[in-house]
Order: C-alpha cells, then structure tokens, then sequence
C-alpha cells in the first residue's frame, strides 16, 4: 500500500461525496472500530482501504437502500468482501468473506488511479498556467509597442505645430498683398 493519505477534501472530491458526508461515513466507521489515521492536528487522514469501506457504504446504500448505518455494520464485519461489493455483485444468497488483502489492493488502486488523475491535472494547470504567462508577456510586448508609437506621433505631432506655428508667424509679419496685386501681379 502506497503512503499516500488523502485529506477530507481529496478523499471527497476522490469518492465524488461532499466533505460532511465523508466525516459521517468515517463516523460510523469508527463507531464500528475501523480505525482511521490521525495527522498531528488530530484530523483525519484517509487511506485506500477507508476509501474502498467508504465506497462500499455508499454503494450499499445508493444501489442495495441500505441504511448508512446497516452499511456501516456489513462494510466492518469480518465476513464481508468489499470486492465485492465495489464490484457490484451483492446477492442476499451470496456467502461473503473478508478478504483484507483485496481491500487493500482495491484501496491502493484506487489511490494510484487518483494520483495519475491529480497529476494529470497539475500537469495541465501549469501549461495553462504557462501559457497564460506567454500571452500576457505577448500583450505587455503588444502594449509596449503601442505607446512607442503613441510618443513618436506625439512628438511627430508637436512638430507640426511648430511648424505650423512658425509659418502664421512669418505671414503675419509679411504685408499681405492686395487683392489687385495678387490677381495681376503688378504693384
């Protein structure tokens, strides 16, 4: 079995429960002497074989209208095989045994297919992430040449104007000739 134990919020999101469910499932487990590890803060912390009692409770429950805490009492019992009960294949005729071996291995298959899932989504997260980085960085390039040109049509601009400014100079200081003049360019 794998040392990886899942928290509350991973063991839900894993059995696709919310996070109060998965508390009252540990609940009744306990009540029924399964034991499930604590961290240092004294909070839960699940492994394989409390995720495949878990999902067994729940599928007694959802497919077999099992009380959660009859599930409990079959999911605990010494003579129960999880197996299955995950494989869905239950029949009130069906001698059950326990096999602990097959819970753990269930378990621990359980957690490595959770494990490749979250991995693969971390491993998209950062290329999205990384991406995002890349368009950003293309749009601050984008920005950055926006108001390189934006400063050269100011200054082009400012230009003009004086210019402009320079040439009513000159003309107002020029005597504007008369109209006669201009038409027959004589003086």
């Amino acid at each position: 079995m794998n040392n990886d134990n899942l928290t509350p919020a991973q063991a839900a999101d894993f059995l696709d429960i919310s996070a109060h469910t998965v508390k009252k499932y540990a609940r009744l487990l306990e009540l029924r002497g399964h034991t499930i590890a604590r961290n240092g803060l004294n909070h839960r912390i699940f492994t394989g074989t409390d995720l495949a009692l878990m999902q067994a409770m729940g599928v007694l429950n959802r497919d077999k209208s099992v009380t959660l805490e009859h599930a409990a009492d079959i999911v605990t019992s010494t003579d129960t095989d999880i197996s299955v009960i995950l494989g869905r294949n239950v029949t009130e005729s069906e001698p059950q045994t326990v096999d602990s071996t097959e819970i753990a291995v269930q378990g621990e298959l359980d957690i490595e297919l959770f494990t490749q899932i979250f991995t693969q989504y971390q491993t998209d997260m950062t290329t999205l992430r990384n991406e995002l980085e890349q368009r950003d960085q293309l749009m601050l390039k984008v920005q950055t040449l926006i108001n390189e040109q934006l400063a050269e049509q100011a200054v082009t601009i400012e230009e003009l104007r004086e210019e402009v400014s320079e040439l009513r100079k000159q003309s107002e200081e020029k005597p504007q000739p008369s109209i006669w003049t201009r038409i027959f360019g004589k003086a």
